[in-house]
């Protein structure tokens, strides 16, 4: 596993990403769990999805904050608290 600071300059979605897209269907929710730089979010938001993005530090995708489909939620999803999602 690349460190962190790596892992937040790629962003070009994963294959495995591209190739199972197709399978969500025409504005399908996408949920990005610990997104990090949002290279899926981005993704998945450039393909019309409305997209729910979780991380602890969403400051990493601040550019994206007022984007119309997106809903940023800062969560340390490691203390075993319950996850922000309910309901």
């Amino acid at each position: 596993m690349p460190p962190p600071e790596v892992h937040l300059r790629l962003t070009t979605p994963s294959p495995w990403i591209v190739r199972f897209a197709p399978l969500v269907p025409p504005r399908g929710s996408v949920l990005d769990i610990a997104c990090g730089g949002g290279r899926h979010t981005r993704f998945f938001l450039d393909r019309g999805h409305p997209v729910t993005a979780v991380d602890q530090d969403v400051s990493f995708i601040a550019d994206l904050a007022s984007h119309p489909r997106l809903t940023q939620i800062a969560a340390d999803l490691e203390t075993g608290a319950p996850l922000p999602l309910m309901g």
